[in-house]
């Protein structure tokens, strides 16, 4: 088959042509591994210039700008538009935000071609109500032939927004950097404490995310180990106070995300029940999970859907009691193999199948 995928270039903040990463580039490389022509055609929000590069054999990346994003998309549109007439795609693929997905279906409709829009986030989330932002996301819902969800909540609002046309789950799992690895070595790497309990969290530190459980939790663990550190890495918002004694790391250049989180003793993962919380699916989580850490986890429908078997790393929101005792558990653990209990598919390749066979008997 030939596909084209369209993204934007640095999605959950980190840079697709520069580095592999996520569902975002790994399903177009898997299928691009299986003889299909793929071409993932990313947009930068920023005046980087126009630039491709080949990955392998069938995987062709190129870069675009955006001056004004999302109006004044010429140069992207014009490149797609030309693809388009020259090789006939038998998919267009739109991914990581809404806007991709509209204009995927634009162009399907326009070359008489399939569409599929797949989904992370709750999109709409994203976006103040802005008129005609969430009327056209759910138009091209409706309109295109296949669409894909990271978990069975987020289907669900997809298939409501589509006037209840089944979308279907291809789950977020970690990249394949991402494996249990001896944590005092880690630690050294890293210039952390080596004999102290580390609890952890990575990723962005703002409100949204209700940072505050974390800080709380951890002050309250204090009096019960006197040694234990709060590590932390990602950006960090303005008005955010750091407790005292916290070890903040920064931002951390990709391939060492997996030497903090083999550091640490517990990790929390967080968030708020709310139309963006309720429909994520973190893959700090997946991440973790993978480095076999045991998590504490927020629970909200997407989390919990995630730990499905492993419903004592859930802990509901606000309940400082609860954060307590199931973060004290999971200091006690030591390492955990959750895929000894899940039995799923946790891997880009089987993720890559899914996508494979859906693109296969949809297209008959």
């Amino acid at each position: 088959m030939k596909l084209i995928f369209l993204s934007k270039r640095r999605p959950q903040g980190r840079d697709l042509f520069i580095q592999p990463y996520g569902r975002f580039y790994y399903l177009p490389l898997e299928l691009a591994r299986r003889g299909h022509d793929v071409h993932l055609h990313l947009l930068s929000y920023d005046r980087s210039p126009i630039a491709q590069r080949d990955v392998e054999i069938n995987l062709h990346i190129t870069t675009h700008p955006a001056l004004s994003f999302p109006w004044q998309l010429n140069s992207y549109y014009r490149t797609l538009v030309a693809y388009c007439h020259q090789q006939r795609p038998d998919w267009i693929i739109g991914c990581s935000d809404l806007w991709f997905g509209i204009l995927a279906v634009h162009l399907a409709r326009q070359f008489n071609t399939r569409v599929l829009i797949d989904a992370y986030d709750n999109f709409e989330s994203y976006y103040p109500p802005i008129p005609g932002i969430r009327w056209r996301w759910r138009r091209a819902l409706r309109h295109a032939t296949a669409m894909t969800a990271a978990g069975p909540q987020l289907a669900d609002l997809l298939s409501h927004s589509a006037g209840g046309r089944t979308a279907a789950v291809l789950p977020m799992v970690a990249d394949p950097e991402f494996y249990p690895q001896d944590r005092r070595r880690c630690r050294q790497y890293l210039g952390l404490p080596l004999t102290s309990p580390l609890l952890g969290y990575t990723g962005a530190l703002d409100a949204r995310r209700n940072v505050a459980q974390l800080f709380t939790t951890y002050q309250a663990l204090l009096p019960h180990y006197p040694t234990l550190q709060l590590v932390m890495s990602g950006r960090l918002a303005p008005q955010i106070q750091l407790p005292a004694n916290t070890i903040h790391l920064g931002y951390l250049p990709p391939e060492q995300v997996p030497l903090l989180l083999n550091s640490l003793d517990a990790v929390f993962v967080i968030n708020r029940p709310t139309a963006f919380g309720h429909y994520a699916y973190p893959v700090k989580l997946c991440e973790a999970m993978r480095c076999h850490i045991p998590v504490i986890a927020t629970a909200v429908r997407g989390t919990a859907w995630m730990l499905r078997h492993h419903p004592h790393c859930l802990v509901p929101p606000d309940d400082l009691t609860a954060w307590v005792m199931a973060t004290r558990r999971a200091l006690q653990i030591g390492r955990y193999d959750y895929a000894a209990v899940d039995n799923d598919n946790d891997h880009w390749e089987d993720i890559a199948t899914q996508l494979e066979l859906l693109l296969q008997s949809a297209g008959v």
